[in-house]
């Protein structure tokens, strides 16, 4: 969200993000010139303290496959043996 002039006032908290498969209390703003996005978020869609345009939602209120984006890519990158050495 834009904390403004919160605490330091330093403005945005983030640009460019994607929340994945997150759960609890969630705000997701669309900053200026970038994007923000929060994908199968499980829980309260927070507007914030300082309301800015939304960022983009999908699957709001159900997790989406596959559940982590990290060990995902992971594979991808690398196959399933990197998944094994890291124990998974």
């Amino acid at each position: 969200m834009n904390r403004l002039n919160m605490g330091s006032g330093h403005g945005w908290a983030g640009a460019n993000y994607a929340a994945w498969n997150t759960e609890g209390r969630l705000v997701t703003h669309r900053p200026p010139t970038a994007q923000n996005w929060a994908i199968g978020h499980v829980g309260v869609k927070d507007p914030g303290g300082n309301r800015g345009p939304d960022g983009y939602w999908e699957s709001h209120g159900r997790h989406v496959e596959p559940r982590s984006l990290y060990l995902q890519r992971l594979k991808d990158r690398l196959g399933g043996e990197a998944l094994r050495r890291i124990g998974y």
